[in-house]
C-alpha cells in the first residue's frame, strides 16, 4: 500500500495541535535560537526516511522567522537550520 503524501501532509498541517504541544515547540525553538517566541504555526510536514521535517513559522513582538525541525523516529526534536 502506498500513502498519498500530499493528503497526509494536509491532514497533519490542519491537525498538528491535536498531537504536538504548541508550548513545547515554542520552548524548543526559543531555547535553541535564544529568542522569545510567542506564536508558531506549521506550514509543512515532510515525511522522510529519518522522520518528519516540519517547517515552523514563528513570531515574537519584533520579528517573524522560520525554522526546520526534524521529528525523528523516536519522536526526538532537532533543529535543521
Amino acid at each position: 500500500m502506498k500513502l498519498d503524501k500530499n493528503k497526509l501532509e494536509t491532514t497533519l498541517i490542519s491537525n498538528w495541535t491535536s498531537f504536538i504541544n504548541a508550548k513545547e515547540i515554542i520552548n524548543f525553538i526559543s531555547n535553541h535560537l535564544n529568542v522569545k517566541i510567542t506564536f508558531v504555526t506549521i506550514s509543512k510536514f515532510e515525511l522522510t526516511n529519518l522522520g518528519f521535517i516540519l517547517w515552523v513559522d514563528y513570531k515574537n513582538d519584533q520579528t517573524y522567522g522560520f525554522v526546520e525541525i526534524l521529528i525523528d523516529l523516536n519522536c526526538d526534536l532537532f533543529i535543521l537550520q
